[in-house]
């Protein structure tokens, strides 16, 4: 649309004759069209390029509070079997090294 605009106001500055006010009128149309597009290239790159470092940043919270709450939820539950079945952190730790063991087997 813009463009359009150029070219009507060019052929309006050579066929109506006011050659110095057209041109500078086309001038001035030229350098606020190239502004705008220097100015959404300027706004739009950066907003594109960081919108994919915030979704991985968002993705990577999320998975570290995962994380997190499955290490507390897991803990909790040890914590009550223990009590449940009487097991001592003694006990604890040997269930641990078996079940490592066992892994390490398996892997």
């Amino acid at each position: 649309m813009i463009f359009i605009l150029l070219i009507a106001l060019t052929l309006l500055v050579l066929y109506g004759g006011y050659i110095l006010v057209g041109m500078l009128a086309l001038s001035l149309l030229t350098t606020a069209t190239i502004l705008a597009i220097m100015i959404g290239l300027l706004v739009a790159l950066p907003v594109l390029w960081f919108r994919a470092e915030i979704e991985q940043w968002r993705a990577k919270t999320r998975s570290d509070k995962l994380a997190a709450r499955a290490a507390t939820v897991r803990q909790q539950l040890d914590d009550e079997y223990d009590r449940r079945n009487g097991f001592t952190p003694e006990d604890r730790k040997g269930i641990e090294r078996e079940e490592a063991r066992q892994r390490a087997l398996y892997d």
